[in-house]
């Protein structure tokens, strides 16, 4: 009777054990109220991503708006709201085996790549989209391995694969053939989709960004896909460019961090920071915060392209508001930094955590764990978010642009119908940025015309006259300069788009 007793008493204590050891871990991966109050924050909401922690984790997040998009090994993907932390919708999209890269999403639709299949969904609902006359779901197979995420204008999908090759596939009729270019390298970064407002007040998109591990930036239209420009910088670039209207802020291997218009592809400035850069810039206000392969941050002014401080033992970005910035230090921690100064304010304990997620669209903190916790901080006092994300309105149709191969702006890059067969990326457009490859290499390999017998480098024939308009002391760089529309090489200089 004793032992029966004995042995009921362990079980019992051994369920009560396993019972609160969930409840244990999510108290030592929560940050406390009073911690989070000691350097100025308040926690606003956590919640527990549905997942099995013995099989699935959180592979990715994606920030877009007012929506958080959670996507976890098992192919599930959650849309959590980033005020309330209230889960809109979890549903599988695609299969639970098959990896599944980071979600896309527009104002309408979200779109998920699984395996080789990609799908789209309602972003309100969840629910697949479907054909209105055939009742077929939208979903189709892609032209390759995917490299990354997609990314969504109102008209097109546009996947990134590894070979280099970008697919555009129409939303409202998704059995046609995609657009697609050839671009150098392989395509391993989200696409970029910036937007502004047009003439009516209407949120529309206005470019489609990628890079490559080649070190080429490549920015087509949105909505009728094509070329605009291509930039070069000196090495790989594997981090997605940040936006300031009307600005790209990219950052690559060569250490350079420059600010090049999104439509006619001319550099405002540039600045090395002296080693790689393999995370995305991030612009809040009129700085740019940009953490190199050695840790640091350095603030740079957005206007000029100057230095403004560089604070030490920096080595993630997490967000940031008009005041203080957020970040992870050198041995995990949150630390707290000023705005004004890069000096340090404060620190906070990880303990238990092991997601931290990048955000450069709000002042909201999210951290969590990859079982599937996340919790939202934001600055006491601060209950509304404040946004980073700035949509100018601006005349975009009288901004010239970059012109490929010296043809008019409106030139698509399949030279016809955008739905044809792409030539490879073998004659790039003329970059009319900081780098432009160099089209004529004067140490190429190509053959020099034979000399005939009877010309004598040192005979006495004597040589053709010179014609009178030539100049024996021009600049031989002059002759080879691209015929580029003088109003997109040389902007109007009114005023600063900044002041």
């Amino acid at each position: 009777m004793i032992q029966r007793l004995l042995v009921l008493f362990v079980l019992g204590g051994l369920l009560c054990a396993g019972e609160s050891l969930p409840a244990q871990t999510t108290r030592g991966a929560l940050i406390s109220q009073s911690v989070a109050a000691r350097n100025g924050l308040r926690r606003s909401w956590f919640t527990q991503v549905r997942l099995d922690p013995n099989r699935d984790h959180v592979v990715s997040v994606t920030l877009d708006g007012d929506t958080m998009f959670v996507q976890t090994s098992g192919a599930v993907v959650h849309s959590i709201d980033t005020e309330t932390g209230r889960t809109n919708w979890a549903r599988m999209i695609g299969r639970s085996r098959h990896p599944s890269m980071a979600v896309g999403a527009n104002k309408d639709y979200v779109a998920v790549v699984n395996g080789t299949m990609l799908y789209l969904h309602d972003r309100r609902t969840g629910r697949a989209i479907s054909d209105e006359k055939t009742a077929a779901l939208w979903q189709r197979k892609i032209g390759g391995v995917a490299g990354a995420g997609p990314a969504l204008t109102d008209d097109y999908v546009f996947v990134p694969m590894v070979d280099g090759r970008v697919e555009g596939y129409r939303i409202e009729n998704f059995n046609k053939p995609p657009w697609a270019f050839h671009s150098a390298g392989r395509a391993l970064t989200q696409p970029l989709v910036t937007h502004r407002l047009d003439k009516d007040g209407i949120v529309v998109a206005d470019s489609v960004v990628w890079p490559t591990d080649r070190g080429h930036l490549y920015v087509a239209r949105p909505n009728r896909p094509s070329l605009r420009f291509r930039f070069e910088a000196f090495d790989e670039i594997v981090a997605a460019p940040a936006y300031m209207h009307p600005y790209l802020i990219s950052a690559g291997a060569d250490g350079y961090v420059n600010a090049i218009h999104e439509r006619s592809g001319e550099v405002l400035w540039d600045f090395s920071v002296g080693d790689s850069i393999y995370q995305s810039p991030v612009v809040i206000g009129d700085s740019v915060y940009v953490i190199p392969k050695s840790g640091g941050m350095f603030s740079i002014s957005s206007k000029t392209g100057q230095k403004k401080w560089w604070a030490p033992r920096v080595r993630r970005f997490l967000s940031g508001s008009d005041k203080r910035l957020y970040v992870i230090d050198h041995v995990g921690r949150i630390a707290v930094i000023d705005v004004k100064s890069g000096g340090r304010i404060g620190t906070m304990s990880t303990t238990g955590l092991d997601l931290f997620i990048s955000n450069g669209q709000s002042d909201r903190i999210f951290v969590g764990s990859k079982t599937g916790l996340i919790q939202c901080l934001h600055e006491i006092g601060r209950d509304e978010p404040m946004s980073h994300v700035k949509l100018a309105k601006d005349e975009a149709d009288d901004v010239k642009e970059a012109a490929p191969d010296g043809k008019s702006e409106d030139q698509p890059v399949n030279k016809g119908d955008i739905f044809a067969e792409p030539s490879d990326d073998t004659s790039p457009a003329k970059e009319p940025g900081k780098k432009p490859a160099n089209e004529a290499d004067p140490f190429g390999n190509s053959d020099p015309a034979p000399a005939k017998d009877e010309d004598d480098p040192f005979g006495n024939s004597d040589p053709a006259p010179a014609k009178e308009d030539d100049d024996p002391f021009a600049d031989p760089a002059d002759d080879a300069k691209p015929d580029v529309d003088k109003e997109a090489e040389n902007p109007k200089t009114e005023k600063s788009p900044f002041e």
